[in-house]
């Protein structure tokens, strides 16, 4: 299977006692970045980012992450990266122009198929993702569409079986909902998942495995066993001509997607049988006993 994976994440920094501070001043701004022959690291907001090149192995992908944050964590010392992906920030340490720069990109939902205008702050707080871009042909947006639902079901809802990090649920209540995703010109930016995957190799590992098992899922048209689409309607002048609402055409019949719209918590997921029953009996047992095996012990990067 030919793709390549990349990530953007974003990371709160903090001194020697666990206080967020802005990095602003620590690290260049976008256009002035840290470029290096793996990454680019610069400040985005309040935040550290790094955008790491793209990957076309699963070696590659984990060797472009290590190199990346090892460089973040020498940019930025005395300070350290957190593992959280939330944070309220002090008024002082939002003292910059900056500081209330946000990106105007819109993204999409795979669900109610409109586009929704985002930010990754509210009030004083921000949250910190942990995108997964992935390089593929798309044939046509209803593929998009279900390349992004069956990342929901099996990448999304597996990492939040493993996330432990503190204040997760957050992130999950304000940003970072699930069916969202970009549009790009080699596939597809999933913007569900938190930076949490990006502290262990484990769930690095992971990270690819799952995206490389979906997309061939998805390449299998395997989501019609879930989803069904009105072709009929979707072609018709008369439903187009009467406002017609496109997200009416998709019908899953094969779990309840409603589940995944609402869900922020891991103990939501532990209490749904059907679904976990439906991960269990199309993931990869390989897949399955990785999952098992993070749960049970995660060991972060030796540099963080």
């Amino acid at each position: 299977m030919n793709f390549s994976i990349g990530t953007d994440p974003e990371f709160i920094l903090t001194d020697i006692d666990y206080t967020p501070k802005s990095s602003i001043g620590i690290l260049k701004h976008k256009n002035k970045a840290v470029q290096g022959s793996k990454n680019k690291i610069y400040y985005d907001n309040v935040l550290a980012e790094v955008n790491t090149t793209p990957s076309f192995t699963k070696e590659e992908f984990l060797k472009n992450i290590k190199y990346s944050l090892n460089n973040l964590v020498k940019l930025i010392k005395p300070l350290k990266i957190s593992k959280d992906s939330f944070a309220v920030f002090s008024r002082s340490e939002l003292n910059h122009k900056d500081a209330f720069e946000f990106g105007c990109e819109r993204e999409y939902c795979a669900y109610d198929l409109d586009a929704h205008q985002m930010s990754f702050a509210l009030g004083d707080a921000r949250f910190a993702g942990g995108h997964v871009h992935i390089g593929i042909d798309i044939k046509n947006q209803e593929e998009q569409v279900m390349l992004v639902r069956m990342l929901d079901l099996f990448l999304g809802l597996s990492l939040i079986s493993i996330d432990d990090s503190k204040n997760c649920c957050k992130r999950r209540s304000y940003f970072g909902k699930f069916g969202r995703y970009r549009k790009t010109s080699y596939g597809i930016e999933y913007r569900t998942p938190s930076n949490f995957w990006l502290f262990y190799p484990s769930s690095i590992e992971l990270v690819y495995d799952i995206v490389e098992f979906v997309i061939d899922f998805v390449k299998k048209e395997k989501h019609f066993n879930f989803w069904k689409i009105d072709y009929d309607k979707l072609n018709s002048d008369e439903f187009w001509n009467n406002g017609g609402d496109p997200s009416t055409c998709h019908d899953c019949f094969g779990y309840d997607a409603n589940f995944l719209k609402k869900i922020t918590k891991k103990e939501e997921l532990e209490l749904n049988s059907d679904i976990i029953q439906i991960i269990n009996l199309n993931m990869p047992k390989k897949i399955l006993r990785k999952i098992e095996e993070i749960k049970d012990n995660k060991t972060s990067w030796d540099f963080i």
